[in-house]
């Protein structure tokens, strides 16, 4: 699905291929820096949500990781229409 991210490093649209509770994987060409702070724009629930998480994998020249920091309530309902009931760890 195609989403968008933006940190430190800079912003841009990307490719999410991969979402889960804890975090994603964006096919980017930008490559920010491991830790980084970033926000990932992801479709969910008929809308874009906002998910703020940290840079904790980078390919060159494919893509990142993401892991989220705590969901919020809004965040956890809009991914459950994506991704099913979450984990008791994730509420």
């Amino acid at each position: 699905m195609d989403g968008s991210w933006r940190g430190q490093s800079g912003a841009t649209s990307c490719r999410i291929t991969d979402v889960s509770w804890s975090g994603c994987f964006l096919e980017t060409l930008t490559v920010p820096s491991l830790g980084e702070p970033t926000v990932v724009t992801v479709p969910a629930g008929g809308r874009m949500i906002e998910i703020p998480g940290q840079i904790v994998y980078v390919e060159r020249g494919h893509g990142i990781a993401v892991r989220f920091d705590k969901l919020t309530a809004d965040q956890i309902d809009a991914l459950t229409g994506l991704l099913g009931e979450p984990p008791t760890s994730v509420s």
